[in-house]
């Protein structure tokens, strides 16, 4: 079956004036946005027109441009097959912020896409392999809002101010999330010059969250997509009204990959209902951390990562690939649990480790 690189192989000579825009699109520069265009990309501070992606391929540094990332061999392919066509190949890209803080918890990175017959996109990096960029995801259980949220937010604002006309926001994974959270955020104004907020199996929202933001405002713009077995677009809350997408990988650790989503033609290729696996691993998750309170749930976190800080390991996979050490790290955080939370915390864990190492 098809998938977004097959899309770019057919369909990447064809302009949006030639081929309207779609959802294909959306998650081909949402993956685009994992890619590190630093010191390539003009920030806010420079008056200029953006760089064209000819531009920015010169000279490229792969190893840099790739560093930190999932699926290094098809990420190449992506970008070779986005220089190739017209649809992609005129594209610009301008306002490029990117900021790593294991002070403050933070990962994030967003910049935005000029097209040639489409809207500007703005999309948001979602989460890399390193400790601090999960850390901030766990964070999202108890802080509201986390740093990246409040960066995202920021960025739309001023972003906003530079774009004329309408735009759109997009990312996967946590990108998704940040995409959601800078449109509900943004001053009234700008907000309404959203014209569609998509996100890519990224993860929800705590209920207070949605409330004090006032997702309804966006509700209606918001194309929200999961693979049939997601594993983090299902966690928390947010739209109820989201598209289930084929994926061609078994587990959600592996459906979470872009490149394993099924493409017929210029959309996805739809599924029926999420898995019931991933609906328990929903309402165990959720379960668990309203049995927490705010305090309880900082402390489990804190300490998790601070374990995995001292083992000196940089990044998740790494410890994901020795299981007695994942499992030590999470007995060693929830050991201020009570008997029961510190039980379902644990099994939720193994499930995680589990739907991760069988798919590598």
């Amino acid at each position: 079956m098809k998938n977004i690189l097959d899309y770019l192989n057919e369909y990447g000579d064809r302009t949006f004036y030639d081929l309207p825009w779609n959802e294909v699109d959306g998650l081909i520069l949402s993956q685009f946005a994992y890619f590190r265009w630093n010191n390539v990309i003009p920030g806010f501070l420079k008056d200029e027109d953006g760089v064209s992606l000819t531009e920015m391929t010169e000279n490229l540094d792969a190893a840099y441009v790739y560093e930190s990332q999932l699926y290094p061999a098809d990420n190449k392919k992506l970008l070779d097959a986005m220089l190739k066509g017209r649809r992609f190949g005129s594209m610009r890209c301008n306002f490029y912020s990117e900021e790593t803080s294991e002070d403050v918890e933070m990962q994030f990175a967003a910049f935005t896409c000029f097209l040639k017959g489409a809207l500007p996109v703005i999309v948001f990096r979602g989460t890399d392999g390193t400790v601090v960029g999960w850390r901030e995801d766990f964070n999202m259980a108890f802080k509201r809002p986390i740093a990246g949220q409040r960066l995202a937010s920021l960025y739309v604002n001023q972003a906003a101010l530079r774009i004329h006309g309408d735009f759109m926001v997009a990312g996967h994974s946590k990108g998704g999330n940040l995409a959601a959270f800078s449109a509900m955020s943004a001053v009234t104004g700008i907000r309404e010059r959203i014209n569609r907020i998509y996100s890519f199996d990224g993860p929800g929202f705590r209920r207070e969250i949605l409330d004090e933001y006032g997702y309804e405002n966006i509700a209606s713009r918001v194309c929200k997509f999961l693979p049939q077995s997601s594993m983090v677009g299902i966690l928390l809350e947010g739209s109820k009204d989201y598209v289930t997408v084929k994926s061609k990988a078994v587990g959600g650790a592996l459906q979470h990959n872009p490149y394993s989503w099924e493409v017929d033609d210029t959309s996805f290729v739809k599924a029926g209902e999420i898995n019931r696996s991933s609906i328990r691993m929903h309402r165990s998750m959720n379960q668990w951390v309203c049995e927490l309170d705010d305090r309880q749930l900082e402390m489990f976190v804190n300490t998790l990562f601070d374990v995995i800080s001292a083992s000196g390991v940089k990044d998740i996979p790494e410890i994901m690939a020795d299981k007695k050490s994942w499992l030590r790290s999470v007995r060693e955080a929830s050991k201020n649990l009570d008997e029961k939370q510190r039980e379902n915390f644990i099994k939720i864990m193994k499930e995680l480790f589990n739907a991760f190492y069988q798919n590598r």
